[in-house]
């Protein structure tokens, strides 16, 4: 799921569990995004995704626990917004 800012429309897709499409997937954002940092919220708290995504500078990493309740999608958001700036 991809939220640009709280206002704009939601974006989702599906991306094959091998290295090269991750890798697009990846490069892709950072040319869209013109390398700024995004904010990826990963329900892992440590594992093979954060250890692969780690490379992406412009990739911010938040590992979340499976176990953690859920946020709102607006503190979510919000939360998200005050640790890449």
């Amino acid at each position: 799921m991809l939220e640009v800012n709280p206002s704009s429309k939601r974006e989702s897709g599906n991306i094959d569990h091998t290295s090269e499409s991750v890798d697009i997937w990846a490069v892709q954002l950072g040319l869209r995004f013109s390398e700024k940092p995004i904010a990826v919220a990963l329900e892992q708290a440590r594992g093979p995704w954060v250890f692969i995504l780690s490379k992406y500078e412009h990739l911010v990493i938040f590992p979340i626990h499976p176990s953690t309740p859920p946020m709102t999608e607006r503190a979510s958001g919000r939360l998200a917004q005050r640790m890449i700036q």
